[in-house]
């Protein structure tokens, strides 16, 4: 029950947060933001459903880095995906994580993103392989900018994570890149 509460209360915040971002984005032509606004290793979260299973069915959690400049730089996707039903029956669980599968194109995976005056922002992978829009949900004054330290991220490609909707909430950790270097 809890569970759906936060489930519910996300998806309106983030058609919230949608809605003034795109009432914003015509008339705050001049804002604040810009892409040095969205800096530094941020992690993030979300949980979605895929059709024919118990909702929630999976879960995503990893961590990206922001240049400051118009790139980013992916580290880690961790998700629990269903699995095979067990000799019972029983639906069953496993974790991936994309550092230790080597048959994906992760880790390591990058792309360009471009932050509005209102904060909102594309959010482009590269090879065409997907296109997020987001929205600042926090930010704060460091070194002289305004930066985004929480975000609310929506895949454009709803069918990519189960054929639903997901949205992706984010949070600034630090302002270096503590992620390991390209091999």
């Amino acid at each position: 029950m809890l569970l759906r509460k936060l489930t519910a209360m996300r998806a309106m915040a983030c058609g919230v947060a949608m809605t003034f971002a795109l009432a914003g984005t015509a008339a705050a032509q001049d804002g604040p933001f810009n892409n040095a606004s969205l800096q530094g290793t941020y992690t993030y979260a979300t949980i979605f459903n895929n059709p024919g299973e118990p909702s929630p069915s999976s879960a995503i959690i990893g961590m990206f880095y922001f240049d400051g400049d118009g790139s980013w730089i992916f580290a880690n996707l961790i998700t629990n995906l269903p699995g095979e039903p067990d000799e019972d029956g029983n639906p069953t669980r496993f974790l991936m994580n994309s550092l230790a599968d080597t048959e994906l194109p992760w880790p390591h995976v990058t792309g360009t993103y471009t932050v509005n005056p209102d904060g909102s922002f594309l959010y482009y992978i590269q090879n065409g392989w997907g296109l997020f829009e987001g929205v600042v949900t926090g930010a704060e004054m460091i070194d002289g900018v305004l930066t985004l330290t929480e975000f609310l991220l929506v895949d454009t490609v709803p069918s990519r994570f189960g054929g639903g909707l997901v949205v992706f909430e984010g949070w600034r950790i630090v302002s270096e890149n503590i992620l390991p270097p390209d091999e």
